[in-house]
């Protein structure tokens, strides 16, 4: 997987929590880019140029702090995150 962020953004530290707490970081390989120079990389990803935005293993586009988060839940492993409070 790859996971663009832009590390002061509170949604891109919002789904490295997640990561951390599910025990995925080493599946993932962490991009920080800079979504106002449009940098090819993420384009080439996600059209909109939106962070956070995570690639799946199977090519498949998130790019939104809450679906990431879920996502992070369901495939990670402990208990499943509390969805009523934001992270």
């Amino acid at each position: 997987m790859k996971l663009f962020i832009n590390r002061p953004s509170p949604y891109g530290r919002k789904v490295l929590v997640a990561a951390y707490e599910k025990d995925i970081v080493p599946q993932i390989d962490i991009v920080n880019v800079d979504p106002w120079s449009d940098p090819p990389e993420l384009i080439a990803a996600s059209a909109i140029g939106k962070v956070p935005a995570l690639l799946t293993d199977n090519g498949a586009l998130l790019a939104d702090s809450t679906l990431i988060a879920a996502y992070f839940d369901e495939i990670g492993s402990g208990g499943h995150l509390d969805r009523r409070r934001p992270l």
